[in-house]
């Protein structure tokens, strides 16, 4: 195919692209969510490396922002710019570009997301003009073989670190220029990226791996750096880390940190770095409350000014020349150095909740090979209009826009596939569940798993039983909607469910236990409960389904929050097997109970669920798989005790849950 021809066919995707853009900006900028967000408790985490620093913010409620979408903090009557970095449970991460002090008592933050949609756009329009677009257009062409890089096939096949699957799925990389790798959940998809990533850089390879968050992007980048452990390749040079590192692990890692490598190369750099130490010095004074030296803060930042300039351009020089360059798919975009250079091969990870415009620009980087890392059965794309042009390039993923789903489904072959199916994170009663449900009974359970899940499996309540459910049905709960919304909130649910995860947590100082919802309003009365009762939020993580995939912990306790006077389940509840493509709920599940390594407990109405759920929806697939498999107990409000029993006598009489009688005040 010419330059023209390919430029010309690739140029009515793009217009496609733009016109869901578009759509989706509308939407936004018309959406009765504010973009105005009230924060409090900000403390001064660190500062990032450059001019910014970072904070954490509290918030009562679920921020949904991309990460890196630029906003403004209204602090004491200062406006000052800065860059969303990410959300997790009820705090926000803010990289403000001026130091705000060692805590906030309180800032507003007001965001237009929609900037960095206009950004991709004008990417994605530039590479019409481009002589050569990478593998842009192959990515939405028919599969095809492609041996770019030969070297590569059969060079996992004796590579002990990896399991068979995990070996098969990168020979399909070796055998095809566009590849997919199925990880479904506890996989290790991302210890399967790090040695491809490591066989690469062996190969003299460049490679540019991307994730939609910050987060995701350390996790891979940290699975690299423990692959290549023993190895010259990151002392070296091999790898740099660009962007906002937010994984406290990956901090300390410094041969991946793009200044401190600068620094060992150019005097400016290491004057640079030398002036950040003492700015870091400081900071830790000031976040330690003792006597602050503005004058002297004032100086080094100063004198970081003045050469700023000059290390922003060698850094730039780093970032053309490094061969692995790890950032997130909205750095991409916005990044001159990152879009002037190709790549052998580039790499996307969690790639079912990437945008597929954004694929088609990482694509379009990709001389020799693109591969997508990621399982389609969890979250897709979020985006948040309703036109057709949104719901067919912003809110499907790559796996359904090639058609990869639906043969999945149909149980055909996909050539340019490979699918990881040993598991190593849940208990098999769990595994099972997830792999008949949503996988096709496909997984299978690692070596010595049932060992180091068992011990989880046999805590209270339950003892023994990997999944159960505490039925609320006598419990007459209410389910109370958003007047404006669609999320739900069960304050008597609430209260049952953090009754479990208090006793826990007192009972087992060595456990972690996620809390799971649906709904954005019940996790935030959840978190305001936690907050109440001092629970060891280190040991306990409360959040919307959504904010939880890449997660895992010892114990999900699911809080479904549905019931009367509701008329019917939620479409995050609701949905069958069939619909999983056009449903969230059948993912949104899966994500659920995916994430418990030893025990799932299901906290609910189950009256409401088999009178109101379809027959054939996922939550009464799960429901009856518990019933049948796992242990129910229903709990009687004339007999409380029964809840008591889980607790502690501390936990009742010396906290604030009163279980069987009224609150004296």
């Amino acid at each position: 195919m010419t330059g023209a021809r390919m430029n010309e066919e690739l140029a009515v995707h793009i217009a496609a692209f733009a016109a869901a853009i578009e759509d989706e900006v509308t939407a936004e900028k018309a959406s009765e969510r504010t973009h105005r967000h009230a924060l409090v408790e900000g403390t001064l985490v660190s500062d990032t490396g450059d001019e910014n620093f970072l904070y954490f913010f509290s918030t009562p409620y679920e921020v949904n922002l991309p990460e890196e979408a630029m906003i403004q903090l209204e602090v004491d009557g200062r406006v000052v710019q800065g860059t969303y970095v990410g959300g997790d449970r009820d705090l926000v991460s803010i990289a403000s570009s001026e130091f705000l002090g060692a805590q906030v008592r309180a800032a507003t933050m007001i965001a237009t997301p929609w900037d960095l949609l206009l950004k991709l756009e004008d990417r994605l329009n530039g590479l019409v003009d481009e002589d050569d677009c990478g593998r842009a257009l192959a990515l939405l062409g028919s599969p095809a073989p492609g041996d770019s890089l030969p070297e590569l096939n059969g060079a996992f096949v004796d590579n002990r670190w990896l399991d068979p699957s995990q070996r098969d799925a990168l020979q399909k990389v070796a055998e095809r220029d566009v590849s997919f790798i199925w990880g479904p959940p506890g996989t290790g998809k991302t210890r399967t990226v790090a040695y491809l990533v490591r066989e690469l850089i062996e190969c003299h390879k460049s490679v540019l791996l991307l994730a939609h968050s910050n987060a995701a992007v350390d996790v891979a980048t940290l699975a690299v750096v423990n692959a290549c452990r023993g190895t010259p390749y990151l002392s070296q040079g091999a790898m740099i880390r660009y962007g906002i590192i937010t994984k406290r692990d990956l901090l300390v890692e410094s041969d991946i940190n793009p200044l401190n490598i600068l620094a060992r190369r150019n005097v400016d750099a290491e004057r640079f770095v030398g002036l950040q130490s003492r700015r870091r010095d400081l900071l830790e004074h000031a976040k330690r409350e003792e006597l602050f030296d503005t004058a002297e803060f004032e100086t080094v930042r100063g004198d970081m000014g003045k050469l700023r300039h000059r290390v922003d351009k060698e850094l730039k020089k780093l970032v053309a020349e490094t061969p692995v360059v790890a950032t997130t798919l909205t750095k991409l975009a916005l990044s001159d150095e990152l879009m002037e250079r190709s790549f052998d091969v580039v790499i996307i990870d969690e790639a079912s909740m990437s945008l597929v415009p954004y694929d088609v620009l990482a694509a379009s980087r990709a001389q020799g090979k693109i591969v997508f890392v990621g399982d389609f059965m969890q979250l897709p794309p979020i985006a948040s209009g309703t036109t057709p042009a949104v719901r067919e390039w912003l809110q499907r993923d790559i796996y359904q826009v090639r058609g990869i789903t639906s043969a999945v489904r149909a149980g055909q072959d996909v050539p340019d596939m490979a699918m990881l199916r040993t598991q190593y994170r849940m208990h098999p009663s769990i595994r099972s569940a997830v792999s008949r449900l949503f996988y096709q009974g496909r997984l299978d359970d690692g070596e010595r798993i049932v060992v180091r899940t068992s011990s989880i499996a046999r805590l209270a309540p339950f003892e023994g039983q990997a999944m159960a459910a505490v039925d609320t049905s006598l419990m007459q709960t209410r389910c109370y909607r958003e007047v404006k919304g669609y999320s739900r909130l069960n304050l008597v649910e609430a209260v049952t469910v953090m009754t479990i995860a208090a006793g826990m947590l007192s009972r087992y100082p060595d456990i972690t236990i996620g809390v799971v919802t649906p709904y954005a309003v019940q996790a935030r009365l959840l978190g305001t409960m936690a907050r109440e009762l001092a629970l060891d939020r280190d040991r306990l993580t409360i959040s919307t389904v959504h904010r939880y995939q890449g997660s895992e912990v010892d114990v999900v306790i699911f809080s479904l929050t549905d019931g009367e006077p509701q008329w019917s389940m939620s479409t995050l509840t609701r949905g069958n097997l069939e619909d999983w493509d056009v449903d969230p709920a059948p993912r949104l599940l899966n994500v659920a109970l995916s994430r418990a390594r030893g025990k799932f407990i299901l906290v609910g109405d189950l009256d409401f669920v088999h009178d109101r759920g379809a027959q054939d929806s996922v939550l009464r697939h799960i429901v009856s798989i518990i019933e049948q498999e796992g242990a129910v107990r229903r709990v009687d409000p004339r007999a409380l005790s029964d809840v008591r029993e889980w607790l502690p006598n501390r936990v009742v009489d010396g906290q604030r849950i009163v279980v069987g009688e009224r609150a004296r005040h």
